[in-house]
């Protein structure tokens, strides 16, 4: 697709697929988290066909909700961004995946029941989709439009198909009566629900917002560029993914039944197997990146090569501190959680915006290397003070 497209139309791709994320990540209230945490409690009030069939609602109603703000939205905010007609519709097409992101079915449950198996089967076969879908466009000579539409359609079949099988297990394991059970959030669920969601709403900058801070000081093909990098190095966070997708629940548990030790050596074991990894990834790295990237990409996506290599190191290292998120949310530190993306993503722009001003894309990875080192030394320093308390106390 970069190679198809170039790096100023791979730029129009990469803001319309920020435009919808952000609108998602304002809107859509994200419940799988909350799943996980109090699905595995115990008590009459932590049933867990309660919080399915409660989550799932908030769910429904965020993701409608977050899916019309972003339609209603488009034509204003593009035309206040800059943007014209082409790049507005592409938002628009991109903003269609918003009413599937349900992640209590989509991420929560498969988790819970510990189906990760099937989760890499259906992601796995959706890449394939994928890939087939943007060669055949690509071959075709496609626009923009269809390598949107592409990646539209396989997101929302992923979608569907979690979903789909989600149901299907609820119903195996006997776990939910949609007609009878209750309705049901407590104190202590609205809390973690609130200070999560707004720690998702106050990470935007940091996941999101380098694109479109990019697009506003330099020129559209840099955004284009910088989007390629951001994939490149992307691969690595997949190597860190199945990592956190097994340890939360794994947390969620250790915690739950008082063996906070347990998890901090659990945690303590993990990185240093990721530091090994990360190590061994970077080496890999640095010796094929450059020839990959002008034989696959073009040349054209060398023109900031340095920023690639350092932005590269800095993911490596940030793989190895990947448990630390999953610890901090399963131990109880909601509150926490939102003040330290809070005062991260503040740090963030600032940065981002004066560094990308005065030393260009190189501003971006140094803002991105300031925001992951106060990041994870705040929630360190946090899980170093507030040692106790972590199965029964929202922080």
């Amino acid at each position: 697709m970069a190679g198809s497209l170039g790096p100023t139309l791979l730029g129009y791709f990469a803001l319309a697929q920020v435009y919808a994320m952000i609108f998602n990540d304002l809107f859509n209230v994200q419940t799988w988290e909350s799943l996980i945490k109090f699905g595995q409690s115990t008590g009459e009030n932590y049933r867990l066909d309660r919080t399915i069939k409660t989550n799932v609602l908030i769910d429904i109603v965020g993701a409608l909700v977050a899916f019309g703000v972003a339609g209603l939205a488009a034509h204003e905010l593009g035309t206040s961004l800059g943007w014209d007609t082409s790049l507005v519709q592409l938002a628009l097409i991109y903003s269609l995946v918003i009413p599937f992101t349900l992640t209590t079915l989509t991420i929560g449950v498969p988790r819970l029941f510990d189906k990760f198996a099937v989760i890499a089967k259906l992601q796995f076969i959706t890449a394939l989709i994928k890939l087939c879908a943007v060669t055949a466009i690509s071959l075709g000579d496609g626009g923009a439009v269809a390598y949107t539409s592409a990646y539209v359609g396989t997101e929302i079949f992923l979608s569907v198909s979690l979903i789909t099988y989600s149901l299907f297990l609820l119903r195996r394991e006997n776990a939910v009566d949609w007609r009878r059970s209750r309705i049901y959030l407590n104190r202590e669920q609205v809390r973690f629900l609130w200070w999560t969601n707004l720690r998702t709403i106050v990470r935007i900058p940091v996941r999101q917002l380098d694109m479109l801070i990019i697009n506003q000081v330099m020129a559209m093909s840099t955004v284009g560029i910088y989007k390629a990098y951001k994939e490149i190095v992307s691969v690595i966070n997949r190597l860190g993914d199945p990592v956190n997708q097994s340890i939360f629940p794994a947390y969620a548990g250790l915690i739950g039944s008082d063996q906070s030790s347990e998890a901090v050596a659990v945690t303590k074991r993990i990185m240093v197997l990721l530091a090994a990894l990360g190590a061994v990834v970077l080496a890999v790295f640095l010796v094929i990146s450059g020839p990959l990237i002008e034989r696959f990409f073009g040349p054209e996506y060398l023109e900031h090569v340095s920023a690639f290599y350092i932005l590269l190191a800095l993911t490596c290292f940030n793989l190895l501190l990947t448990p630390i998120n999953s610890l901090f949310i399963a131990a109880g530190f909601a509150k926490y959680s939102f003040l330290v993306v809070l005062a991260n993503n503040i740090l963030y722009l600032t940065s981002a915006l004066v560094g990308g001003i005065y030393f260009g894309i190189y501003g971006i990875v140094l803002a991105f290397a300031i925001q992951m080192t106060f990041n994870k030394g705040m929630k360190l320093y946090l899980l170093r003070r507030h040692s106790t308390g972590w199965g029964t106390v929202i922080r």
